[in-house]
């Protein structure tokens, strides 16, 4: 029966592996030199393992960052056992990449030239520590979990991804707005905060969004692409006054939210007060309500105020957009214009060819119509078919009258011999009951 709880508590990565399974993958390493195969199946359990148990926070606070100190004693088991491998596992993910530490992550951020030179030699950097297999006990490091982190720009762009319908600003995003969004938007891979700083900051560098950070390197604001196949424009001066009426304009819904409980919870402190008979309770609940009621009218107003500003904002966006389909008709128009083949000189030359071309085929179909009746009247036609309907009729007349001669003769003849055969034969009108029948008689005899 297999161990199926760690130390943690969580739920046990190898619940549904067999102890002498479990057995075998906190063993020892093999040597790559003497079993290669064993040696790759046991890397390719670890490193499995290890992506997953990041999946699930189980390595520490993010998905996508985890720390290598302690890394062994996250897998401890109950038992007391922990993997003896695994700063040989991590050694070959940090040569294989999947894991990049957090330092050179940022480094690789940079187009400075020298900084991407020594991004180039991280596995000489690394090398005395591929050898040693000591780098936790040294230097514990924060590592970036490489295929975590593709899974999470791919989510992030999926989720963010401008349609067809898309408006004017639905692709600005402060960076609080950004994490609150995505917590509703991607249910694939949970993703804290500083796991968004990392997922943005890499699609800046390829491109997909843009970016504004303060001077400490945190991220500010965030704009996506506002129409499908295009890049995400510029980050200017007025997106970040955009973005702080947004800001304003919910932390002044919340307040209104919370002044509008706030008076009815005193309205009702109101009307118990009187129905208790404490009417200086009652008074003062009401003072306090009164009071309550003149900020949130002024908080309303300013809100009301600060939504018609940024839809004022939005809709200013949207004629930018038409205006710039305008400019673009514009120029597309004048482009086509252009062309040698539209000048008013050549068009009319093409027309006026046109005309005659079409005069010439109407020439050429009246003479192929004429041509068709070949000279003929049709009074002759017509002449000519009477005469062909009478020669018919008298033909099929002839052959009826021959047809009834021809049947009447037959009839005669046929009725003749018919008479000369029954005059020919004798018929007995008497014949005795006990006459004897003359078996070879060649007569014949009549039956009454």
């Amino acid at each position: 029966m297999s161990d199926k709880s760690d130390a943690g508590g969580d739920a046990d990565p190898f619940a549904s592996f067999a102890p002498e399974a479990v057995a075998a993958a906190f063993a020892s390493f093999p040597k790559k030199s003497d079993n290669p195969r064993l040696f790759q199946a046991r890397l390719t359990l670890w490193s499995d393992l290890i992506i997953s148990t990041a999946r699930s926070r189980r390595l520490g606070p993010n998905t996508l960052v985890i720390s290598t100190q302690g890394i062994s004693e996250k897998f401890k088991r109950k038992n007391g056992a922990v993997p003896l491998g695994m700063g040989i596992v991590i050694s070959e993910l940090i040569e294989s990449r999947t894991l990049l530490s957090l330092s050179d992550f940022h480094a690789s951020l940079s187009t400075d030239p020298w900084t991407l030179s020594a991004i180039a030699t991280l596995p000489i950097r690394y090398s005395f520590h591929l050898l040693t297999r000591t780098l936790f006990a040294v230097s514990p490091v924060d590592f970036v979990v490489t295929p975590l982190l593709d899974e999470a720009c791919a989510a992030v762009l999926d989720a963010f991804q401008p349609t067809a319908s898309t408006q004017p600003l639905d692709g600005l995003l402060g960076f609080d707005e950004l994490c609150g969004e995505a917590g509703v938007r991607i249910k694939s891979i949970a993703l804290s905060r500083a796991d968004l700083a990392l997922v943005v900051k890499k699609l800046r560098k390829s491109g997909k969004v843009a970016l504004t950070m303060d001077p400490n390197g945190n991220v500010e604001l965030v704009r996506f692409p506002d129409a499908p196949g295009t890049a995400p424009a510029p980050l200017t001066a007025a997106d970040a006054g955009t973005v702080a009426v947004r800001r304003t304009i919910s932390a002044l819904a919340a307040q209104v939210a919370e002044l509008e409980a706030r008076e009815e919870a005193l309205h009702g402190d109101v009307v118990r007060a009187l129905s208790g008979g404490f009417r200086t309770r009652a008074a003062r609940f009401l003072k306090q309500k009164k009071q309550v009621q003149a900020v949130l009218a002024r908080r309303a107003k300013s809100l009301l105020t600060l939504e018609t500003v940024h839809d004022r904002i939005r809709a200013a966006h949207a004629d930018v957009r038409v205006v710039d389909s305008y400019a673009a008709g514009r120029d597309a128009l004048k482009a086509v214009l252009k062309d040698e083949r539209l000048q008013v000189d050549r068009v009319d030359e093409v027309v006026e060819g046109l005309r005659e071309a079409m005069a010439d085929y109407k020439e050429v179909e009246d003479a192929l119509a004429g041509a068709g009746e070949l000279g003929m009247d049709d009074e002759d036609v017509e002449k000519e078919l009477e005469k062909l309907v009478e020669m018919e009729e008298r033909e099929e007349l002839k052959v009826r009258e021959n047809a009834s001669h021809v049947a009447h003769e037959v009839s005669g003849a046929s009725m003749d011999a018919l008479i000369g055969a029954l005059e020919g034969m004798e018929v007995a009108t008497e014949a005795p009951s006990n006459a004897p029948k003359a078996k070879d008689s060649k007569e014949p005899v009549l039956v009454e």
